[in-house]
C-alpha cells in the first residue's frame, strides 16, 4: 500500500460546551485510592464547560 493509498482519516466532531462526557473504567473497578484524583478530573471537566458522567463501574463496591 501506497501513501496514496491510505484512507481518509476519519474525525469526530469537536466538543462543545455543554456536551457530555462520559468517564469509563472498561478494566475493573475504581480503586479507592484514586478517587480524589476522578473528582478533580470531573471539577476540571465541569469548569471548562461540560457535563460529566461516571460510568457505573465506577461506583465503590461495583465489580461488573
Amino acid at each position: 500500500m501506497t501513501l496514496t493509498e491510505l484512507p481518509q482519516l476519519l474525525r469526530p466532531r469537536a466538543l462543545e460546551p455543554g456536551g457530555l462526557v462520559v468517564i469509563a473504567a472498561l478494566s475493573g473497578p475504581l480503586r479507592t485510592r484514586y478517587a480524589p484524583g476522578l473528582q478533580q478530573a470531573v471539577a476540571e471537566l465541569e469548569g471548562m464547560g461540560f457535563r460529566v458522567r461516571l460510568a457505573p463501574l465506577l461506583e465503590a463496591g461495583r465489580h461488573r
